[in-house]
């Protein structure tokens, strides 16, 4: 939930170079590339947990295509 909310604040803030934890709160502890594509998810889909998970799942579906490509 907390990254989810982070995504939603990129999106409502326009802020996409620094996460925040809260309003004007950074959050650093992690890398921004999965709260980045969270907010992507939320700006293609609105906010919904729909919206958060999809890109990682879409990620995790390619990274077994990638896998599946590469040993065969």
């Amino acid at each position: 939930a907390r990254y989810g909310e982070m995504a939603r604040l990129m999106v409502e803030t326009g802020n996409w170079v620094t996460p925040q934890f809260d309003y004007g709160v950074p959050f650093w502890d992690k890398p921004p590339l999965f709260t980045w594509m969270s907010a992507y998810g939320i700006e293609a889909f609105g906010i919904s947990e729909f919206a958060v998970r999809v890109p990682h799942w879409l990620a995790g579906v390619l990274v077994i295509i990638i896998i599946l490509g590469v040993s065969c």
